[in-house]
């Protein structure tokens, strides 16, 4: 409803000046530079024309880019990744399959494979393993593979 918008909306606000405020402390290093690149990537996703009752499909397919840029440029960055694939889940959201058999979209696909390099870096990364319930929960009920079971084990390491 339009309170559950103002929040969000609020909260998007609340992010973009925090990113403005990240942005200008930022020293000039490597790894500054590298953190430019997340904010530069927030800025897109929280924006102007990113609100809830606007734009925000845009603005969050715009932060996908950014972060499968980012993610691409440093596979060994587990959390690079695991934003990477939050973000291509966000540009289709709560739709990853084409029916109720378990054909997965390609965008789902790609960030499962995203979630799956991560887990496989950081077993328990909290965000890698809720992505990963929520990507596998929407799969036919059930146990095995193609299967919501397969959820299980990553609800488990919750």
């Amino acid at each position: 409803g339009p309170s559950a918008h103002l929040v969000a909306q609020t909260a998007a606000q609340r992010a973009l000046e925090l990113a403005n405020e990240a942005l200008q402390a930022l020293p000039d290093s490597g790894a500054a530079r590298r953190d430019l690149r997340y904010i530069t990537a927030l800025q897109l996703r929280f924006g102007p024309g990113a609100e809830p009752a606007g734009g925000y499909l845009e603005a969050e397919a715009a932060y996908a880019v950014a972060m499968e840029d980012i993610a691409s440029d440093d596979p060994q960055d587990v959390d690079a990744l695991v934003l990477a694939a939050e973000s291509a889940l966000n540009t289709v959201p709560w739709d990853y399959y084409t029916d109720r058999h378990g054909s997965i979209k390609p965008v789902a696909a790609h960030a499962a494979g995203l979630l799956d390099r991560a887990l496989l870096r950081s077993p328990k990364h909290p965000l890698a393993l809720h992505l990963m319930v929520h990507l596998k929960e929407q799969l036919p009920a059930g146990r095995g593979r193609g299967k919501a079971g397969e959820a299980e084990l990553a609800a488990d390491k919750l």
